[in-house]
């Protein structure tokens, strides 16, 4: 089904005092290319901020003043404020707009300045990135009167405004790694922050302090919640790679649970140390607070695991048996597993650690095969089911394609659990993916308004039994208005088999949990699904005649055939 070009509502652009309005369309030909911010060491394309200058009209005064915002990202905004008349109220922290072209400005007959945005995202003052769909549009609406014979500004929407371009430039996306209930996995929770290398570091130790995004925040625990105020100084790097980060006396008065201190070490070191830091070369964390030691235990802090690769797969169905994709043109059937002769497979699912494996029988029943090559089992039976996948927790994860606002989870014991999610009801579920770590599930579906939206929702649980999914979702993939099937690519990243609004043809996306959507490459017209997991780039694809292909360098490269639906653990 298609969709006609869509206002979307941005909840933050009301923050910004914008109107949304307008269509625009993403491009489904030419070159694919996929921005990537540089290492934080690098000079910043930021101009330096001007004055106002005399004798200004209107126009230039508000094309001033966005410059001058800009650039007060990354210094103060003492420039920027030079354009407002005395009394005018502006937060520039409040809201970041990332805009497709350069903003148009215009006055209008009443004397108001309009400025007209084509927008691509917005990030909230926590540095969450919110995709807007491709027709988003803007107006900000600025009012100026003369002081002392110059125009000013008096009445200004909260926020900067950034070119798309700019801003990836600018700004350096960060997973700020909070951690499973159990405190085993580090679950990141990505964050969009200005890129200058004086303030990186700190910036990224307020976003950890400062807690888990709402959608996340019931899913997952902390060391040290809300308190990004008890932040007096981070220093460093020194010689040695170490980041001094030192808190204010307030923290000891702070009545923390045990193990509270190598929590928040933990995962300082999980997020300091990512791979996108690597500008700044940190090698190790130490916390003070007001000049004496942090306290925490050091045999005591465990490091994180950031990201639940598979060490196996693809896996496929290949005739009546589940096969491991070994090479070009090899598989190898999985020792152990019963023959699904006599059995509508299709779908396997499988754990990461191999204990557990799944099919669909027909549309209606999921089946598990058991490892010691006994008869397969019947878990739940339903209607129409969906391609199942299994957390790291062993629960097996499927639902009704029509939902009535529950998913089903389904243990290798027999127990099944609804999981309540009401916000899917009346929704036409296309497919559903538990994150490897277990704390989310990316979710695409077709609203009555035959609109596709993919969410990324938290997974709630009574120990490690799943209960409910948040009702805060994070909207990702917004371009994308068909999909086919949805893997993850890595703990930040989904894959999806979809399409754009302008063409039919499938693609493969990248759709990073809060980032702007890259369409990578073209798939084949009749691709039936896609496998993710083995790193953060490999993605197969098969289509309807059964021919697996792996993508490389842009290209797609013929692994086998003869198969169906390929997955990895997860």
């Amino acid at each position: 089904m298609r969709r006609a070009c869509r206002t979307a509502v941005l909840a933050a652009l009301a923050v910004a005092s914008a109107t949304l309005a307008g269509c625009v369309a993403i491009p489904t030909s030419g070159p694919i290319a996929q921005g990537s911010p540089a290492p934080a060491e690098r000079t910043l394309p930021i101009p330096l901020p001007l004055g106002p200058q005399e004798g200004a009209d209107e126009e230039e005064i508000v094309t001033g003043f966005l410059r001058a915002a800009q650039a007060g990202v990354f210094q103060d905004y003492s420039t920027a404020r030079q354009f407002l008349a005395p009394r005018a109220d502006w937060d520039p922290r409040a809201v970041t707009l990332v805009v497709r072209e350069d903003p148009a400005v215009r006055r209008t007959e009443s004397g108001v300045v309009l400025v007209d945005l084509e927008v691509a995202a917005h990030v909230d003052a926590a540095g969450v990135y919110h995709e807007a769909a491709p027709s988003a549009g803007a107006e900000l609406q600025f009012e100026l009167t003369r002081i002392a014979g110059e125009w000013r500004i008096t009445s200004v929407p909260d926020g900067v405004v950034f070119r798309e371009s700019a801003f990836l430039n600018a700004y350096t996306p960060v997973p700020v790694y909070f951690a499973t209930p159990d405190r085993a996995v580090g679950v990141p929770d990505e964050r969009w922050l200005p890129s200058a290398r004086g303030s990186l570091l700190l910036r990224t130790v307020q976003a950890l302090l400062g807690g888990p995004s709402p959608w996340l925040r019931d899913a997952v625990v902390t060391g040290l919640p809300n308190l990004a105020g008890a932040i007096e100084d981070v220093t460093g790097p020194d010689a040695q790679g170490v980041v001094t980060i030192a808190l204010s006396s307030e923290v000891n008065a702070l009545e923390l649970p045990e193990g509270a201190r190598e929590l928040l070490e933990a995962q300082l070191q999980a997020t300091l140390m990512s791979s996108t830091l690597r500008g700044i070369p940190v090698s190790g964390v130490a916390v003070t607070v007001r000049d004496s030691p942090w306290n925490a235990r050091p045999d005591q802090v465990e490091r994180l695991v950031v990201d639940l690769l598979p060490s196996s797969g693809p896996y496929a169905i290949e005739d009546d048996v589940i096969v491991e994709v070994r090479g070009q043109g090899q598989t190898e059937p999985v020792g152990g597993l019963p023959s699904l002769a006599g059995l509508a497979a299709h779908h396997p699912a499988m754990s990461l650690d191999g204990d557990v494996w799944v099919v669909l029988d027909g549309p209606s029943d999921l089946v598990l095969l058991p490892t010691d090559g006994a008869e397969p089992v019947v878990l739940h039976s339903g209607e129409a089911l969906l391609p199942p996948s299994v957390d790291r927790h062993d629960w097996v994860w499927t639902g009704e394609r029509a939902s009535t606002g529950v998913l089903v989870a389904a243990s290798p014991e027999g127990e099944v659990v609804e999981v309540s999610a009401p916000w899917l009801a009346g929704r036409e579920i296309r497919s559903i993916r538990v994150s490897r770590d277990g704390t989310r599930v990316a979710i695409a579906s077709v609203g009555p308004d035959l609109t596709t939206t993919i969410e990324v929702a938290s997974v709630i649980r009574n120990g490690a039994v799943p209960q409910l999914l948040s009702d805060e979702r994070l909207a990702v993939g917004a371009p994308i208005v068909e999909v086919v099937e949805i893997a993850w690519l890595d703990a930040t990243t989904l894959a999806v088999l979809g399409s754009g609004e302008e063409s039919e043809q499938p693609g493969v996306y990248h759709v990073p949990v809060g980032g702007p959507t890259t369409l990578v490459q073209a798939a084949a017209d009749d691709a039936t699904g896609i496998a993710a997991g083995r790193d953060s780039e490999t993605v197969y694809a098969v289509d309807g005649a059964g021919v697996l292909r792996v993508l490389r360098s842009a290209s797609w490269v013929e692994v086998a055939d003869g198969l169906r639906d390929p997955a990895f653990p997860g």
